[in-house]
């Protein structure tokens, strides 16, 4: 089937359905396959339920073709579609990785971008191989800047995405621990996080680089790229101070390029907490800056940002305050809330709960350990870990409780006990420790 009455077919509705559930009147259901669904299994329901055309590589049904198209393989021309879609666009895209901090970055830049450009960013974590596709077939005529997430647990996942997105700018957060297991070690991130910075220099594209960190500092250097930079150092463009991260973090910044110099005369206080998420508040100003947003409707933008999703909140119960950091985790992640909570004072006694990390192959034994110390030089004690893999070095750390899973500590009935705890939640996404909420008094 010729791509061009596909996308012909998609523009007649803009709008575009992996899900036969979720059909809204005249989509395009693609019918993609898993390792335990088919969705041409599907493709009538979608129909019957308002969609106007299905994208299937099987016909179980026999389904007219005056309403489906019958490809090859359907994931591969969803993939296809969206780059062809992208290719017509002419607003600005900037592509978003890193090891961390990805999805807040992305919503940081789209609060400050938005009060100046109507601005199309990747909902939730659709960062893959297929929501990359469907985040692109979502920008539209109105949006005059969009801001794409991609995330990747192995090495070329990076490369292939960049082929669809063809982002103009990248931006790369941080360099850590994540996904040990599939990239295969610290040095395998490094390259297949910089896939993005390759794209960058081989389209002769703009990268905004956070220069206080070494990592980011060397890859940068050994590529030819136009950059754009942040940080704490003198000479970045946008020079951040922070003013306090207890708990809301605080900073007043500096921006200067081309000729150009703006001063932030007051403190731009956020509502997020963890000193690790000042480098996200500093790439947005930065990047508002270079996008020509005053610098009213940058602060303003970033202290009115309320986090949601698990991630940085804040919330008050009856009887204790919860740092609720759940939606995911590993070693880098893990290591910085935790000196970040160590360093908040509070005017109650700090609890932690915290979850298993996931991903970490081989290495996963040696990074529980390694948090575990850190809890004890950080004298944080107080500290109930819920997870198998934590739960293996029970024998070894008696001063902190232990739990195979999340029902364990439930049944214990001992979180119902606690009051006047400051309460830091972190772990992995498939540990859901945000279930815990509704058990804490």
């Amino acid at each position: 089937m010729n791509l061009d009455e596909i996308y012909s077919a998609y523009l007649s509705s803009s709008e575009v359905s992996t899900d036969s559930r979720k059909i809204n009147k005249d989509c395009i259901f693609f019918a993609l396959r898993g390792d335990n669904f088919n969705g041409n299994k599907y493709a009538k329901s979608a129909l019957e339920n308002g969609a106007a055309y299905a994208v299937i590589d099987e016909n179980p049904d026999n389904l007219s073709s005056d309403y489906v198209f019958i490809v090859e393989n359907v994931l591969k021309t969803l993939q296809q579609l969206s780059n062809f879609h992208r290719r017509k666009l002419s607003i600005p895209i900037i592509g978003i990785t890193g090891s961390n901090g990805k999805t807040t970055t992305k919503e940081l830049l789209a609060a400050v971008l938005n009060t100046k450009y109507p601005t199309y960013f990747t909902k939730g974590n659709l960062n893959n191989h297929i929501g990359v596709p469907l985040s692109l077939l979502s920008i539209n005529e109105k949006h005059e800047i969009a801001l794409i997430e991609m995330g990747a647990n192995h090495q070329q996942e990076i490369e292939f995405l960049c082929s669809l997105v063809e982002p103009n700018y990248g931006l790369i957060t941080n360099i850590g621990k994540a996904h040990l297991e599939g990239f295969g070690g610290v040095e395998g991130i490094i390259k297949g996080k910089g896939e993005l910075f390759d794209y960058i220099q081989k389209s002769k594209g703009t990268i905004f680089l956070n220069v206080d960190s070494e990592v980011l500092k060397k890859m940068a250097k050994s590529r030819e790229l136009s950059v754009i930079t942040y940080g704490k150092h003198l000479q970045a463009n946008l020079e951040g101070s922070l003013e306090s991260s207890n708990p809301f973090i605080s900073f007043v910044w500096n921006w200067s390029f081309d000729g150009i110099t703006v001063k932030s005369d007051i403190p731009t206080t956020s509502q997020l907490f963890g000193s690790y998420n000042y480098d996200n508040l500093l790439a947005a100003v930065c990047v508002g800056n270079y996008f020509n947003i005053d610098e009213e409707s940058i602060n303003e933008a970033l202290s009115g940002y309320q986090s949601e999703m698990n991630r940085s909140q804040i919330l008050e119960k009856r009887y204790n305050t919860i740092y609720l950091d759940a939606y995911n985790a590993n070693p880098t992640s893990m290591k910085a809330a935790l000196e970040s909570f160590a360093q908040l004072r509070p005017d109650k006694q700090k609890l932690l709960i915290l979850g298993d990390m996931f991903e970490l192959g081989e290495a996963s034994f040696n990074e529980h350990h390694e948090i575990l110390n850190i809890l004890n030089n950080l004298n944080l004690t107080n500290a109930y870990l819920v997870g198998k893999h934590f739960y293996e070095h029970k024998n070894n750390f008696s001063l902190f409780q232990f739990f195979e899973d999340r029902e364990n500590l439930i049944q214990s009935r001992k979180i119902e006990t606690w009051q006047n705890f400051a309460i830091l939640i972190k772990g992995s996404r498939g540990v859901a420790l945000e279930k815990l909420l509704d058990f804490l008094p």
